[in-house]
This record gives structure tokens, sequence and C-alpha cells, in this order.
């Protein structure tokens, strides 16, 4: 049987909760982008390197971290669960800078920027492949096809589930137009929620804000940054990222929300 991940011994996180580390360095990215690099973690880089560049090696930083802290204090099973959830994390990342960016970016992030990380993607540099749009719906389905789910396979189908949640497409890029792409990318989501809301344990998911619960993502919108203020936006769109990935995490695994996600 499976058992949650202990990563150090005072203290438990789940993939849900290194899903939403990763996830809050990528919103700090595009926060930072959006206000002309003036502010957050590109404010300071040096004129030579590219900024797309040093996000690369950011972000390939945090996941091989959180790699050497799994390896370190998990099972095998924990640490299988994790390669494929950090997968997961890769595709999103790079369908963000590749296609989601440029329209979120008030203009900062440019067409030689999606080329550079065409050129350059966390999946090829991680893991030396690029064939992350059909791969991640045959792990997946491969998940699907379990025949038990305990607490792991929770985890792990809530990372997928917020991976589709939060605008990966992959083969499905067209979903927004072709009624077939999204009645198949709609399955997976249902299929994944299905068993994220089914009876069992949940990950220790911290409930930060209320006023998280009220908000909706809708997969057929593309989701976009407000420009609030300079670190008013980082600060605030780090801690609603968070909020809303973890309330959503939370009640994904507790009761089934499809009022709630408007599916």
């Amino acid at each position: 049987m499976n058992t949650p991940m202990r990563l150090t011994e005072q203290n438990d996180l789940s993939l849900v909760e290194l899903f939403i580390e990763f996830y809050q360095l990528l919103v700090e990215f595009k926060s930072s982008i959006s206000e002309g690099y003036r502010d957050g973690k590109l404010a300071d880089l040096n004129e030579n390197i590219h900024p797309a560049e040093y996000m690369l090696y950011q972000l390939k930083q945090c996941l091989q971290l959180q790699e050497t802290r799994v390896r370190k204090n998990g099972t095998a099973a924990v640490v299988s669960a994790y390669e494929k959830a950090q997968y997961a994390m890769v595709a999103l990342a790079d369908e963000i800078f590749l296609l989601n960016l440029r329209d979120n970016s008030n203009g900062w992030w440019k067409e030689n920027d999606e080329q550079w990380w065409s050129n350059h993607l966390l999946e090829d540099t991680m893991y030396g492949s690029t064939l992350a749009g059909d791969n991640l719906y045959e792990l997946i389905e491969e998940l699907l096809k379990q025949p038990s789910f305990g607490p792991l396979e929770k985890d792990l189908a809530s990372v997928y589930l917020m991976t589709l949640k939060l605008g990966f497409k992959g083969k499905y890029f067209d979903l927004n137009e072709n009624a077939d792409s999204f009645k198949e990318w709609e399955g997976y989501r249902d299929s994944l929620l299905a068993q994220c809301g089914s009876a069992g344990a949940a990950p220790r998911i911290p409930k930060l804000f209320p006023g998280a619960y009220k908000y909706n993502l809708n997969p057929l919108m593309r989701e976009r940054l407000a420009p609030i203020s300079r670190w008013r936006n980082l600060i605030l769109v780090g801690l609603t990222a968070y909020a809303f990935i973890s309330t959503i995490a939370w009640h994904l695994i507790t009761t089934r929300l499809s009022n709630m996600l408007g599916l």
C-alpha cells in the first residue's frame, strides 16, 4: 500500500505541494515579465544574460532540488510518482512560455523570446525529448488504468488535473476551436476529477484564503495576469496562485467539486 511521501522528519510534503512550489516560480517570472522586467526575479538580471536562459536555469534548478529531496527521503514508489509529476510540471512550463505568455505579458515577451524557448525547451534540457504533448496524456492514461487508487495515486492525479486546468493542452492545442479535441481533453479532465474526488485520505494542504473558493478557471479562456502595480502585483499574484491551487487541490481530494470548477 502506498503511503504519503515523507520528506523530512518534521514536515510531510505531497506532490501537490511540490507542484505549487514550482508553479509559484512560474507566476513570479510571468509577473516580472508583465512589468517589463523592472520587478521581481528578473529586475537585476545582467544585461548579457537572456531572461529566458535565466528562467530556464532557475526552473531546472527548482526541479533538481525537489528531486534530490524526494530521492533522499521517499520510497521507490514516491520517487517514481514524483518523476511523473515533474514531467507534468515541465510540460506545463514549456507550453506557457511557448504559447501562452506573449498574450499575457503586456508586450514584453516577444516572438524572438518564444523562438529562444522553442530552441531550448525545458523538456529537452531535462530529458532530451520534445514529446510532452503526447507523452503526458499517455502517463495520465497509465494512471487511470490503475486497479486501485491510494493517497499517492490521488496526489499524482491532482497534479495532472491542475496541469490541465492551468492551461496545458499538448496535442489538443486546438481544443478551443475543435469540438472533438475538447471532448477528448475533457474526458481526461473528468476522469482525473472522478479519481481525485473519490473517498480517501487527502494530502495535508493548507487552506490559506477562503476567498479563493470563489475563483473559477475556465479551460476555454486564457489565463491572464492583471497589471496591478509592481511589487504588489508580484506578491498578490503569487499568493493568489498559491491559494487557488492549494484550495482547489484540497477540495479535489475530499469531494467532487464539478460545480465549483465550472465543469
